[in-house]
């Protein structure tokens, strides 16, 4: 496992997040994907739980935040593990979780995997689609394509070492799975640990124990 000074990852600001898309839509283009295939997807939130008795709840339907979430780029990539072909791999330089397409076969073993939906499966071109932090890019002092669109300054990059000390230490939210699956590296602002009800609806469509989501999948920093 690589050290925080070294490991390369995303943060995420919830506060400043305006759902406008634009890192969705550059990091798209980059891949020329199929209409289906979304490397970075925008969420908004589900209504949480407002009020709740023996004879009803009362759901707020209203999106209180939006989440702009990739790659994970784990220090433990499940993905990586399910490639049999080695395209998969994460880079010793940075961290960064990539796909050879060259060497993809296109079997989906690694999206299968993946509990995040990162990996795609490009219907047109029979190959893995995914975030890799634009690691060409960086290496010649730029920023990823879709930290750089943001308007709002609601994505950054850099090592996880960096990103802590920048935006603070990292504590527990999000209603995807506990980040001790595949310790993801994804910093997340902006969210605090919520109350909620018994069982709870992701936003990738997939429900978790409220266990799994006091525990939190991204770490934050506070």
């Amino acid at each position: 496992m690589l050290s925080d000074s070294t490991q390369h990852g995303f943060y995420f600001d919830t506060r400043k997040c305006i759902g406008c898309k634009k890192c969705h839509r550059v990091c798209k283009a980059k891949f020329d994907s199929e209409h289906s295939v979304n490397p970075r997807r925008v969420y908004k939130s589900d209504g949480d739980v407002i009020y709740k008795n023996r004879h009803q709840q009362v759901h707020c339907n209203v999106p209180t935040f939006f989440m702009s979430l990739a790659c994970n780029h784990c220090s433990e990539p499940v993905c990586v593990l399910a490639c049999p072909s080695g395209a998969m791999h994460k880079r010793s330089e940075d961290g960064l979780v990539h796909v050879i397409q060259d060497m993809c076969t296109g079997c989906g073993a690694c999206a299968r995997a993946c509990p995040y939906d990162a990996p795609q499966l490009d219907p047109v071109k029979k190959v893995i689609v995914k975030c890799d932090g634009c690691f060409e890019q960086v290496q010649h002092g730029d920023r990823p394509l879709c930290v750089a669109a943001c308007p709002k300054q609601a994505l950054d990059f850099g090592t996880i070492e960096q990103l802590k000390l920048k935006h603070g230490q990292k504590a527990h939210i999000s209603s995807i799975p506990s980040s001790q699956i595949t310790s993801p590296n994804t910093l997340l602002g902006g969210l605090e640990p919520r109350r909620s009800a018994n069982r709870r609806k992701g936003n990738m469509g997939k429900k978790y124990p409220a266990s799994d989501y006091a525990k939190g999948l991204l770490t934050s920093p506070k």
